[in-house]
């Protein structure tokens, strides 16, 4: 089974600035040589068996454009700020849980 990665910026578009993916996002192509190379891309990557995209954006905010439009199969990027709050309070329940155990078994 062959496998390909490549990171979001930098790779479908020429700029790697995130105002760019947006814009491509919105328009789906902002002109006829984006397009063609975004096609190319493409191609290429929806050749192989595993396809992995990686983000320095917030993964919840790329995944799903592409898994659907560029039939991707993971996406690697950051934790939104709303998921590691999120695990750090599940982390936290944890400990007081722990504590209250050990509490009861001294008793």
């Amino acid at each position: 089974m062959e496998s390909v990665a490549f990171e979001l910026e930098g790779t479908l578009l020429k700029d790697p600035d995130p105002f760019s993916y947006f814009m491509l996002v919105a328009f789906e192509a902002s002109s006829l040589i984006q397009f063609a190379l975004l096609l190319m891309v493409w191609k290429v990557f929806s050749s192989y068996d595993r396809r992995v995209v990686v983000t320095k954006m917030p993964r919840v905010m790329v995944e799903r454009f592409v898994k659907e439009h560029l039939t991707a199969d993971e996406v690697i990027g950051k934790k939104s700020r709303r998921e590691v709050e999120k695990k750090e309070r599940k982390k936290k329940r944890k400990r007081g849980k722990k504590k209250k155990t050990k509490r009861k078994e001294k008793k």
